[in-house]
């Protein structure tokens, strides 16, 4: 009796979790005919969708970049009206929704979840009726030269696919560590594209490592104080709970993204705010929500891309039956972002901290062992297949940590042409200024500055403080004016404030203004410092301050002279000086 319980149940969930195949030989995936255990090369993926572009009217595949090594970055737009452009998609009136596969390239159960779905929409039909309401735009593959560098040992905690992607491009980038700085001409590539079509919602795909757990998904989309409050509330109290439902119904347990607090499950679950650096904290800038999917990395294979489809599914049908909510919040939140940083008295939030309030969530986990390992030299979990479940804290909200005020304007020299290059990137509206003008403007002269002994992510990220002043300067013909007052402006100020995160300051790009170019000699410099303690007698007891409150140059003759020649006329006043100047009131 038992075994037969076995069977109805295991026939049930092949039915319902796996669905039966529909289609003929010629549309069957890698994926499929592998017994779902292998994932397609490049050729084969972009062959399969060339031929979903071929068999309907409703899908155009276009080139949206080249690779370093030289592979074309193709996306693939679904319309039933044909609306192939920014413009018509626009006009369309329809939910404009942006899928990424692959920006880890051993991550790729949304390349093959997207190979299915669309088959499903263009081939079989079945699923047709997802554009009555829905344009999709999908990135089969995004990190097109690190999915060529396949190799079964590419990702030791990973169940398949057979041969995987590598994580970072082939000149070692980070995708998902490049969305405001886009060093990588990937990251140069998809910016073009998303600031062009400015989908109404993005979906990131990945696999996530760590902790053994029953759940074969979990999910992150926005819903704090980096995003307006409105759309927050809507993914939390509308859309969360129906892909929930619908991912469940289809057999796949899923759960909020899982990040213990000090990778500790009894001090709790922490929601946090997504950096800017990161997909759907970049998007969010936008004002845009985003939906990261984490496939856990321990489930079959097979697994993780039928509940990845799920989830993509279920975020269009919800989209498919309210078709102008979406659109509707995503105005009113460029809108409100405009009125509500026009006001002075409102601060800008550019990073947040984990707040204090918590409730509970029940945690569905994996037993497992500590046991002693001599390699290791202390105890090491494994996991059995035994599940349990404990309701554990969860830190569920997040409070402002820096904030900042927001100017008229920021003003940027003509000869920072790199940063000019990745503001224009990034859709950032600007002009130029015609003529020289004199202006009041707010200086940031930074000290204390350090750098770390290692680059992250190719760039050196200097450490620093720094001390604001007024001044009035003449501004040259020429410079690029940035004012704030656009829909934007959570961009501009993430990387125009030196205190941003993933500030242009903080990314290393302003890192020449820390270095020294003139030097003095002793001989040269004693007979300036000596008038110029004749001249401001109160600059003597000044020195002897500095020299109290600093030992250590007691005994070091060039720097005690570097005193003097930091405080005389000859210094670079330029030095740690911050190129790009605020403007506070309209011009």
């Amino acid at each position: 009796m038992k075994s037969a319980y076995v069977f109805i149940l295991l026939t049930f969930l092949t039915i319902n979790v796996f669905p039966q195949l529909k289609t003929s030989d010629e549309w069957l995936t890698q994926f499929e005919k592998t017994d779902y255990l292998e994932t397609s090369d490049y050729k084969a993926t972009m062959d399969y969708f060339n031929q979903l572009a071929d068999v309907s009217p409703y899908a155009k595949l276009e080139k949206f970049g080249t690779s370093p090594q030289g592979r074309d970055m193709m996306v693939i737009i679904l319309s039933r009206e044909k609306c192939f452009t920014p413009e018509a998609a626009k006009k369309s009136g329809k939910t404009i929704t942006l899928v990424e596969n692959g920006i880890h390239a051993g991550e790729i159960e949304g390349k093959d979840a997207s190979m299915i779905l669309l088959r499903e929409i263009l081939v079989t039909k079945e699923k047709e009726y997802l554009l009555d309401n829905n344009i999709l735009l999908v990135i089969p593959i995004f990190s097109v030269d690190s999915h060529e560098r396949t190799s079964p040992y590419n990702r030791i905690n990973q169940n398949g696919p057979v041969n995987m992607g590598w994580r970072t491009t082939s000149t070692n980038y980070n995708l998902n560590r490049d969305f405001m700085k886009a060093d990588a001409p990937e990251m140069k590539a998809w910016l073009k594209l998303y600031n062009n079509w400015l989908p109404d919602f993005f979906i990131d795909c990945h696999t996530t490592d760590g902790l053994d757990m029953q759940y074969t998904i979990t999910y992150t989309v926005e819903k704090f104080g980096n995003i307006p409050s409105e759309t927050g509330e809507w993914a939390t109290g509308k859309y969360i709970p129906f892909i929930q439902k619908q991912v469940e119904d289809q057999g796949f347990l899923m759960a909020p993204y899982i990040w213990f607090v000090d990778r500790d499950m009894n001090k709790g679950l922490l929601d946090y705010v997504t950096p800017p650096k990161l997909s759907i904290g970049y998007t969010a800038l936008q004002n845009r929500p985003g939906l990261l999917i984490e496939t856990h990395s321990l489930k079959p294979y097979k697994e993780r891309v039928y509940a990845t489809k799920a989830i993509i599914e279920s975020s269009l049908e919800y989209f498919n039956d309210n078709t102008e909510v979406l659109t509707l919040l995503n105005n009113k939140a460029d809108e409100w972002t405009v009125q509500r940083y026009s006001k002075k008295d409102n601060l800008f939030p550019l990073s947040f901290k984990s707040s204090s309030m918590k409730d509970s969530i029940l945690f569905k986990g994996l037993k497992w062992n500590e046991n002693e390992n001599w390699i290791a030299g202390t105890t090491v979990k494994e996991y059995t297949s035994e599940p349990f479940e404990k309701f554990i804290p969860h830190i569920h909200e997040s409070d402002v940590d820096i904030t900042v005020s927001v100017p008229y304007a920021y003003l940027v020299p003509a000869e920072w042409k790199e940063v000019i290059d990745v503001m224009k990137l990034h859709g950032i509206e600007y002009e130029l200024l015609k003529e020289e003008i004199k202006l009041t403007v707010t200086r940031y002269k930074f000290k204390d500055v350090k750098f770390p002994g290692e680059p992250f992510e190719g760039r050196f990220l200097p450490d620093f403080h720094y001390d604001i002043y007024e001044d009035v300067e003449t501004i040259p013909a020429g410079t690029f004016i940035v004012k704030t007052k656009q829909r934007r402006l959570p961009i501009v100020m993430h990387l125009f404030e030196p205190k941003g995160e993933d500030s242009f300051l903080k990314w290393g790009f302003f890192n020449t203004i820390f270095t020294e170019t003139e030097y003095f000699e002793m001989y040269s410099m004693l007979p300036v410092a000596e008038k110029m303690v004749k001249e401001n007698p109160e600059l003597k007891d000044e020195f002897y301050k500095w020299l109290a409150d600093n030992p250590q140059f007691k005994n070091d003759a060039r720097e005690r002279m570097r005193f003097f020649y930091k405080r005389s006329p000859y210094f670079d006043n330029t030095f740690n000086l911050y190129p790009v100047r605020r403007v506070e009131e309209k011009f």
